[in-house]
This record gives C-alpha cells, sequence and structure tokens, in this order.
C-alpha cells in the first residue's frame, strides 16, 4: 500500500474477491523530484493464471445480466471512484507530475 498526503492507495491485486499479496515488485518515482512514491507489485504467474480463470467463471454470469442488469454494478462502481476522486487524482498527479487541480 501506498499512502499519499494521507490516503491509503492499494498497489497489490485483487483477484476473486481477495487482496492477494503482491510478489516483489518495481518503485514507482516522481517525475517531479525521483522520489520514490511506492512500490507495484508483480503478480506471480499463478496470480495470473487464478485472475484469468476468475475472470472465465464470472463472464457467462455477468453477460447473461445484459446492460440493464450490469447497470446498478456500474453505478455503484462510478460512486465508489467518485467517493475517492480527491484521493485518485492526488495519486494519479503525483506520479503524472502534474498538478492536482489538472487532474481532476
Amino acid at each position: 500500500m501506498i499512502e499519499i498526503s494521507g490516503h491509503a492507495v492499494h498497489a497489490g491485486h485483487y483477484v476473486n474477491g481477495k487482496r492477494l499479496a503482491g510478489a516483489a515488485g518495481f518503485e514507482v518515482f516522481s517525475p517531479i523530484d525521483g522520489a520514490v512514491l511506492g512500490e507495484i507489485a508483480e503478480a506471480s504467474p499463478d496470480a495470473v493464471a487464478d485472475a484469468v480463470a476468475a475472470a472465465e467463471r464470472a463472464f457467462p454470469a455477468w453477460a447473461d445480466l445484459g446492460p440493464e442488469g450490469r447497470l446498478p454494478y456500474l453505478q455503484r462502481f462510478a460512486e465508489e471512484i467518485g467517493t475517492r476522486s480527491d484521493a485518485l487524482a492526488e495519486a494519479e498527479a503525483h506520479d503524472a507530475g502534474i498538478l492536482v487541480s489538472r487532474m481532476r
């Protein structure tokens, strides 16, 4: 997990409803001053295989919902992004090296 200005940013993997402990990862640096922003976990081959298998299992039910059935899930996802928009904008601004106001 990366913390930027008091906001926790998870940098691992989420597969089949669970956060996975990531394997060793790579550091992300600020393009502004070269400071380390955090570490992003790399997925192991097993984690990738688990993610693909979970997606393949979930797809038929998701497809069967159709657009109207998927709408509530997508709206909820959009709401969650909205509640975290300040933290997301700040994290992306640090990563991209631009003003937070511009990222919003």
